[in-house]
């Protein structure tokens, strides 16, 4: 009798899957854009400082000068060698908060009396502003009236390429309001009008060659610097010198600009201002449109080619 087959043996337990840790998603790759950078916050000159509108920097006429000499010759090595006649009605500088530099600049031409705030309510009042901006030789021309006391000119900017016409005008006590394209250094330069800014021009300097005899004309000679040399008001009597001077063909006249983005003055050149005020075409925004007071004809027909010259009266 055969024996019972042998039951077949229990199936085969299947060998445990591997044990591989659950995958991981591959990790994003890096990121080239992190989209767009929120807006950098614009600090004003005078807030960079820790200053307002309304904080005068004291500093004396002749060191003033001095300094804006001394500058210039820093970047200018072949001045050094020149004699400096300055002449310059004195202003102590002011920092602009927001876009204001054209009611900055009126408000040191009116002295230490007038107040930038007092000058920016004045014209949002007439409507010639909301933030601060002039986009309008006419309207600051009229502002420049009601706050200095005393009428303002409307003048083309292409005057000022005739030295003798310059001097003639600042030492009979007029300044120059002037709107420019400003530079990096604040110095003018071309930029069609997107770096738009306004300027106040308080004097000039007149190089002349050191062999020049300028005894007979009245300065003051600076401690620091003997080439640099301060007329002392006389300028009505020393006209016929300066003249002479200007005349000569190594004889070379510069501004003496002050601006509300630095406390500094600055020395330019006058044919780069007139062609700085002649391209203001365009202006850079940082906003709407209707944020802004814009006159007839835009930009261009509001400050192309034209300045302000102003004098101090009864200011108020």
């Amino acid at each position: 009798m055969s024996s019972a087959p042998e039951p077949p043996p229990p199936p085969c337990t299947p060998p445990p899957p591997p044990q591989v840790a659950p995958c991981k998603p591959p990790p994003p790759p890096p990121m080239l854009c992190k989209g767009p950078p929120l807006p950098p916050s614009k600090i004003s000159p005078a807030a960079l400082r820790g200053l307002s509108n309304s904080t005068t920097i004291t500093c004396s006429p002749l060191t003033a000068l001095q300094e804006a000499v001394d500058r210039s010759i820093k970047f200018n090595p072949s001045l050094s060698d020149k004699i400096f006649l300055c002449y310059n009605h004195h202003t102590q500088p002011r920092l602009q908060e927001g876009p204001q530099c054209g009611l900055v600049a009126l408000a040191m031409a009116g002295g230490e009396g007038v107040s930038v705030d007092k000058v920016q309510e004045m014209a949002i009042s007439k409507g010639y502003t909301k933030q601060g901006e002039m986009f309008s030789v006419d309207n600051m021309a009229d502002l420049a009236s009601s706050i200095l006391g005393k009428a303002a000119v409307i003048s083309p900017t292409a005057a000022m390429c005739d030295s003798w016409w310059v001097v003639e005008q600042l030492t009979a006590g007029w300044q120059l309001l002037v709107p420019y394209d400003c530079a990096h250094n604040h110095h003018p330069a071309v930029l069609g009008g997107r770096k738009a800014h306004w300027a106040l021009i308080t004097g000039f300097v007149l190089l002349v060659d050191a062999m020049e005899d300028i005894t007979d004309v009245k300065t003051v000679t600076s401690d620091q610097n003997k080439n640099v040399h301060i007329v002392t008001g006389e300028a009505e009597k020393d006209k016929e010198r300066l003249n002479t001077l200007i005349g000569n063909k190594t004889g070379k006249l510069l501004l003496v600009a002050r601006q509300s983005k630095s406390l500094v003055l600055g020395l330019w050149d006058k044919e780069e201002l007139v062609s700085s005020n002649n391209n203001l075409k365009v202006v850079e925004f940082k906003g709407e449109m209707s944020e802004f007071v814009i006159p007839p004809g835009g930009v261009e027909a509001g400050l192309c080619g034209r300045m302000v010259l102003v004098r101090r009266g009864e200011s108020l």
